[in-house]
C-alpha cells in the first residue's frame, strides 16, 4: 500500500490573493461578514457569497466547526468558514476548539474533493492567540485532519508577516522539510460513502 505524501508550504501574503482548491478563513459563528480578513473575503468573493449563505440553513456554525460554500470571486473553488474561539485562559477547551477548526476545515475540503488548501493563522490577530501557540495547535489539528481522511495533498499556510511566517516555519519544520505521509483511503470503505 503506497503512502500519500502531503506537501507543506508557508507563504507571506494576503489570503484573498491566494489560489487553491479551498481557502479557509476565520468566520463569525453566524457567518456574517466582519472586519479585517473576514471583510476582505466577503468583498473579494462578491455578492454571490452573501446570497449563498442567506440560503444556507441553519446560518450558524459553532466554535471549532467549519462549513464550506462556493468561493465566488476568490481564486478558489471552495471557501471554508472556520469558527475559531477567542483566546481566553479562563475558559478550558479553547485550544482543542482551535485545533478542531483546522480538522473540520480539512473534512469540509475533503467533501468537495479539494486537493490544495490554504489556511491563514486562524486564531492570530484579533482573536488574541499568540502566533507560536496558534501554530502549535494548528499543526496538531492539520496533522490529525490529514491522518483521518485525505483528498488534500498540498497545505499552504499564509501568514501576514515574515515574522509570523518564521515562527510558523519553526513549528512545521519537519513537514516543510519532509512532507507528511498518510495512508490512502481504503477503496472498499470509501465506496461505502
Amino acid at each position: 500500500m503506497k503512502l500519500t505524501l502531503i506537501k507543506f508550504q508557508v507563504v507571506v501574503g494576503n489570503l484573498v490573493d491566494q489560489s487553491a482548491d479551498a481557502i479557509v478563513y476565520p468566520a463569525h459563528e453566524r457567518l456574517l461578514p466582519g472586519g479585517g480578513l473576514s471583510w476582505s473575503i466577503f468583498q473579494k468573493a462578491g455578492p454571490g457569497l452573501e446570497a449563498e449563505i442567506s440560503f444556507t440553513s441553519p446560518r450558524f456554525c459553532a466554535e471549532g466547526d467549519a462549513m464550506a460554500t462556493g468561493a465566488h470571486g476568490l481564486a478558489a473553488l471552495t471557501l471554508i468558514h472556520a469558527v475559531v474561539p477567542k483566546f481566553d485562559y479562563l475558559i478550558s477547551g479553547q485550544p482543542v476548539k482551535l485545533a478542531n477548526a483546522y480538522i473540520m476545515s480539512l473534512i469540509e475540503a475533503s467533501t468537495t474533493n479539494a486537493r490544495s488548501i490554504v489556511f491563514p493563522n486562524l486564531g492570530a490577530g484579533p482573536l488574541g492567540w499568540n502566533i507560536y501557540s496558534e501554530a502549535s495547535w494548528a499543526r496538531k489539528g492539520i496533522l490529525a485532519g490529514l491522518n483521518s481522511l485525505v483528498s488534500v495533498d498540498e497545505v499552504t499556510i499564509c501568514c501576514a508577516s515574515e515574522e509570523d511566517a518564521s515562527i510558523v516555519r519553526s513549528v512545521f519544520e519537519r513537514e516543510l522539510r519532509y512532507g507528511h505521509e498518510v495512508f490512502p483511503k481504503c477503496p472498499s470503505c470509501s465506496a461505502m460513502g
